[in-house]
């Protein structure tokens, strides 16, 4: 199983870089809105599929290790073996977005970085030239 590989910083770019995509994300419904009503009219149904959710998805269910939906500090260690207490912690609060002691999913897909599966896309390119 693949580790995490992120740090403070890297937490924080992936904060705001999830929060410019969520804009993008409105943007482009908002923009498309009469074109998907045009659809439904015809009894066609669109699903927009993100893959870098489902990279997050795969990731924070390989995190979760009890499925509760919750990021615990064991969890975390256990995926970024090599971390000190203090970094785990530090990193632990840098998840909790909403500051209750606790990272959910939501927070942890938030907030996870994607340079590893931008990565994985480029070496599958690359493979394929």
């Amino acid at each position: 199983m693949n580790q995490l590989r992120f740090g403070i910083d890297a937490i924080f770019n992936a904060q705001a870089w999830s929060s410019s995509r969520q804009a993008q994300a409105a943007q482009t419904a908002s923009a498309n809105a009469t074109a998907v009503g045009h659809f439904k009219e015809r009894g066609l149904n669109l699903k927009v599929v993100d893959m870098v959710d489902g990279f997050k998805a795969d990731k924070l269910k390989a995190t979760d290790r009890n499925g509760d939906d919750v990021i615990s500090l064991s969890e975390l260690g256990k995926q970024l073996a090599g971390a000190s207490e203090e970094e785990l912690s530090r990193i632990h609060e840098a998840l909790d977005l909403d500051k209750n002691g606790e990272v959910s999913g939501a927070e942890f897909k938030y907030s996870m970085p994607v340079d590893e599966y931008f990565d994985m896309i480029a070496k599958s390119a690359q493979a394929e030239n």
